[in-house]
């Protein structure tokens, strides 16, 4: 199986689905870790792909900032807050997702 050699090549070159595909993936990986640490690894990513497509990476990286708040406010370990609210009353990941569920 041959990899794609730039990273804009899983986009097909084009710029929209780029962006759909990184805000897909900011908020996939600020689901699983701390959304610092998400956009720490995807800018980069996102501004050598937009150096490919010769499209300007702010408007992505401000789509990624939006994609990294959501997912991570949607687990208990994306987001400092739910952390803390986590840690204060004891209750475990799965719990905490039942009552984020019932908002």
């Amino acid at each position: 199986m041959d990899r794609p050699r730039r990273p804009s090549a899983a986009a097909g070159g084009a710029p929209r689905r780029a962006g759909v595909a990184l805000a897909l993936l900011t908020f996939a990986l600020s689901s699983l870790v701390n959304n610092l640490a998400t956009i720490v690894v995807v800018v980069p990513l996102t501004i050598a792909v937009c150096r490919e497509l010769r499209i300007d990476p702010l408007p992505l990286v401000f789509v990624e900032i939006v994609a990294s708040n959501l997912g991570g406010a949607s687990t208990m370990i994306g987001d400092f807050p739910n952390m803390w609210i986590a840690a204060r009353t004891g209750i475990g990941f799965a719990e905490f997702l039942v009552h984020l569920a019932l908002w």
